[in-house]
């Protein structure tokens, strides 16, 4: 069973690529990525770069595609970042009010 994944590239326009699907994804009836726009949480960016390092393992991607899920991946990674620094930020912060 096969899926569909869109990524976005470098002039905004919308492209599909056809993969397998896991097993455990067989018999979902709308792909994941067409369930949300966009991944908000942190957890959610980190599923997200999973799933898009898994495709780029994938043989049969092309190379423009791979170019494009690099980029959506790099994105993802730096907002995950920003997420992490923000919370670290806020423990350090909370920890000085409690010894301060």
């Amino acid at each position: 069973m096969s899926d569909f994944f869109e990524y976005e590239d470098e002039n905004g326009n919308f492209n599909q690529t056809q993969r397998e699907l896991p097993r455990e994804r067989q018999g979902e009836s709308e792909p994941r990525n067409r369930r949300k726009k966009g991944a908000n949480s942190f957890e959610e960016k980190l599923a997200k770069i999973e799933e898009l390092l898994n495709m780029l393992n994938d043989e049969s991607v092309n190379l423009e595609q791979s170019v494009e899920l690099y980029k959506n991946g790099m994105t993802l990674l730096k907002e995950a970042r920003e997420i992490l620094d923000n919370a670290k930020l806020t423990i350090n912060e909370f920890d000085k009010s409690l010894n301060g």
